[in-house]
């Protein structure tokens, strides 16, 4: 159905990008007592692109023509 895989973007674009804004909110404000440090931000960032690139490899590969959607 259309509206449940455009609903399904929609709610994978808002986990993946608060995945990121998240650390970077936490990390930047406020200046002088911050809740994480920049450190670990980063830390985040590397997991998070790990974890999505490795999840959008899988659907990919598993949604392959020539695997016609098996495993």
């Amino acid at each position: 159905n259309g509206r449940c895989i455009e609903l399904c973007a929609f709610l994978t674009t808002v986990i993946v990008i608060s995945a990121y804004g998240l650390p970077f909110v936490m990390a930047h404000t406020p200046l002088l007592n911050p809740l994480i440090k920049w450190s670990s931000a980063g830390f985040i960032f590397a997991g998070n692109t790990v974890i999505f690139l490795t999840i959008f490899i899988f659907v990919r590969s598993a949604m392959n023509e020539e695997n016609y959607g098996g495993w």
